[in-house]
């Protein structure tokens, strides 16, 4: 979307020079200036010369544009005994409406280099015993990569060595730390907020993820939906209609006026150039929130899904766990019941250990290393520490550890399970202090996803996993879907899907990764959930999200619908609105001048329309 910067400053120019000369005729006619005609003249014929050129540029392309027609009116009007205000007034209006649709598309291609911008433009690399300081372009994957605190990731890898609290806000769209340590993946644009990482490079340059992200936004103009397919076309036809409607009344009436009138009224450029805007700015703000959409294609598929299909939802391993809920008993403090957990849990590698250590890491509250540490077989984990036991559990590990488990802590148990969390219990020197509730987060924001889908008017939803029935049963259950299948094999699922599909159905499948290409040849689109594999889902996926905010997706088909929403209200008033000017010049209402006028506001309306896409709020 680059532009002439040449006409743009030309437009400018002619912009005010012809509003000072229209404000100076008064003055002119008074003082009787008799060069004055003249220099209005030759204004109106440079004036004309930006339109001229992109009509000649439209030809030498074999394309019709609105520039054609504004071309063939202004040589029509210059070349007849025609007002010389009337024709400088026109080309004003033609200027205004080449300079709005400038801006629009400026705005576009900044919302490109402002996701360009998160890019650092050097990287710090580790060669032996030293560190040299390069440009970005001269690292090679297998370079180790050294990243300091406050320091922007400039490659996908894997942490070699080191560790530190990576904030993938670039990528996901959720200002959030994420600690990372040996073997971890990192992803170019994001931020090591604290520590030190040696980063292995994998993925450099155009190859990166982020890279992927910005390329498709970029792309997104040249990708046309159907929709704005539809919109060309139609302006096409009116393009027609007013070229010709124009010669007919012209060659039956000899009328000029009405014909240059009619060569005027229709903004055709508007609409072509607010319907890739539309996409662009979708596309990108769903990037904003994370979610990667591949193009205009299916960025339109998602506006139209009427069924949904979660698959393997309930297969996401652990890493998606968070702490929902802390409660303390008997005069303990949160963040005492909190350090002595982290100090249990800190060798372990049991995710809900794991869990457990990075939130008190991430709340600044100071834990040990335990003098000993040791998994129980029944679901615990055992810990000394300056002579006391601490033990971390469910309540039968507990009660199994001669602890007597008070009923006030049963009920609180007993609460945290219905609402789908794993209750850990933390007992210190034989006495329970609280309960720390991990929540599967994508089961519970799978939940709300389910009841936003439903509001969107998507009725049809289906769960198929390989679990087997009972973990599947329990699932739809508390996710509240009445449709599910268990021990579901590939071939079962694209089955299903295909039934789906066939009764006519708009299909989207939501996985936690990349659904086998038969199942995908019968969707309508797919979302891939997680930044683990980013690189390989934006390939083979519709939509990607970078994070396990599956109650993001509701979000994405509500923005795939506006953007469409849009463009179709676009089009629409567009047509009505061209069809009242061709009729108000039949009328003779308007004339020329007039018609630039209409021209001009009527074009800004489906641009405005199209850049309130870019605000985050609907």
């Amino acid at each position: 979307m680059r532009e002439n910067t040449f006409v743009l400053y030309l437009d400018i120019l002619i912009i005010t020079l012809t509003i000072m000369f229209l404000m100076g005729g008064f003055f002119a006619a008074f003082y009787e200036i008799p060069s004055w005609h003249a220099l209005n003249v030759a204004l109106a014929v440079a004036g004309s010369l930006p339109t001229l050129f992109a009509a000649l540029r439209a030809l030498v392309r074999l394309t019709v544009t609105g520039n054609a027609l504004s071309a063939v009116a202004l040589a029509a009007a210059l070349s007849s005994n025609f007002d010389i205000r009337s024709v400088q007034y026109i080309i004003l209006m033609l200027s205004f409406a080449r300079l709005a649709g400038y801006f629009a598309r400026t705005r576009a291609t900044r919302t490109v280099e402002a996701f360009s911008d998160r890019m650092p433009g050097s990287a710090c690399v580790q060669k032996g015993d030293a560190q040299t300081q390069i440009l970005l372009g001269e690292v090679r994957v297998g370079d180790i990569v050294v990243v300091k605190s406050g320091e922007k990731i400039p490659v996908d890898g894997i942490v070699e060595r080191g560790d530190g609290l990576v904030n993938e806000f670039s990528l996901s769209g959720e200002s959030q730390e994420i600690f990372k340590r040996p073997q971890d993946k990192v992803y170019a644009s994001t931020t090591n907020e604290g520590g030190l990482l040696y980063v292995k490079a994998e993925k450099i340059g155009k190859d990166t993820v982020f890279s992927h992200v910005i390329d498709l936004i970029r792309d997104a103009p040249t990708h046309k939906a159907p929709t704005q397919k539809t919109a060309e076309m139609l302006a096409s036809w009116f393009l027609l209609i007013s070229f010709f409607a124009a010669g007919a009344v012209l060659y039956f009436t000899g009328d000029v006026v009405t014909s240059i009138a009619l060569l005027l009224i229709i903004s055709v450029d508007a609409i072509a150039v607010a319907s890739p805007i539309a996409i662009v700015a979708g596309i990108a703000q769903a990037a904003t929130g994370g979610a990667i959409i591949k193009g205009a294609v299916q960025l339109e598929d998602a506006a139209h899904i009427t069924a949904a299909v979660l698959n393997k939802i309930g297969e996401r391993a652990y890493g998606g766990r968070e702490i929902s809920f802390v409660r303390t008993f008997w005069g303990t403090t949160e963040d005492a019941l909190l350090s002595f957990a982290a100090t249990a849990g800190k060798n372990s590698e049991h995710p809900l250990a794991r869990t457990i250590v990075e939130y008190a890491r991430k709340r600044d509250i100071p834990y040990a290393a335990p003098d000993s540490f040791g998994m129980v077989d029944g679901g615990g984990v055992k810990a000394e520490h300056k002579g006391k036991t601490i033990l971390l559990g469910d309540e039968r590990f507990i009660s199994g550890n001669n602890i007597h488990v008070q009923s006030e802590v049963s009920r609180h148990i007993q609460e945290e399970f219905s609402r789908g969390a794993t209750p850990v219990i933390v007992a210190y020197d034989m006495k329970i202090l609280g309960v720390i509730s991990v929540t599967d987060a994508l089961r519970v924001f799978a939940k709300e996803a389910v009841r936003k889908l439903g509001g969107l008017g998507i009725g049809k939803i289906v769960m198929v996993t390989r679990d087997n029935k009972k973990v599947a049963e329990q699932a739809a259950a508390f996710l509240g879907i009445d449709a599910w299948y268990a021990e579901m094999s590939p071939e079962d699922k694209f089955k299903k899907v295909k039934e789906l599909s066939d009764a006519g159905e708009k299909v989207i499948i939501i996985s936690d990764g990349v659904a086998d290409a038969a199942t995908l040849s019968v969707a309508s689109a797919e979302v891939a959930l997680g930044s683990q594999g980013a690189d390989i889902a934006i390939k083979a996926v519709d939509i990607a999200l970078m994070h396990d905010k599956i109650e993001r997706i509701p979000e994405i088909i509500d923005l795939s619908r506006r953007v469409i929403g849009v463009i179709r209200g676009n089009i629409g008033l567009w047509i009505g609105f061209n069809v009242v000017g061709i009729t108000l010049v039949f009328a003779g209402v308007i004339e020329p001048a007039g018609a630039a006028l209409f021209h001009f506001l009527t074009g800004l309306i489906p641009l405005g329309n199209s850049l309130r896409l870019f605000r985050k709020d609907k």
